[in-house]
């Protein structure tokens, strides 16, 4: 037959037991709760990993569109260096016009000869 423990002895034990099934309880949720925020941590650190490709993408964008800006500032600045010359040539053919202005035109009614006194 199985012996009988003393009363003390298996109050001892029995709180011994008790004490070791509260500390592996505890081990096992601390464990868990690490596992969670790991999970968390990785999920939190993809995110941010798209973001980054994201903007890396974006940024990658505006620097195509900063180039394509940058060329047709550049075409635009040949063109009107080339209508600047255009102009001074076509201005310099041109005889010079009576009258003031850019739009004036000589008096067709004025007798020839005779002088505007103004």
């Amino acid at each position: 037959m199985i012996a009988l423990i003393p009363t003390g002895a298996a109050i001892t034990l029995t709180i011994a037991i008790l004490v070791l099934i509260r500390r592996l309880t505890r081990a096992n949720y601390g464990m868990k709760t690490t596992t969670i925020k790991l999970t968390q941590a990785n999920a939190k650190a993809d995110a941010a990993r798209q973001q980054a490709e994201q903007v890396a993408g974006l940024a990658k964008d505006a620097v195509a569109q900063t180039g394509e800006a940058l060329h047709v500032a550049r075409q635009i600045d040949k063109v009107s260096d080339q209508m600047d010359v255009l102009m001074e040539h076509v201005a310099a053919d041109q005889p010079e016009l009576p009258g003031h202005g850019k739009h004036a035109r000589p008096d067709l009614h004025a007798v020839p000869g005779e002088r505007d006194i103004a």
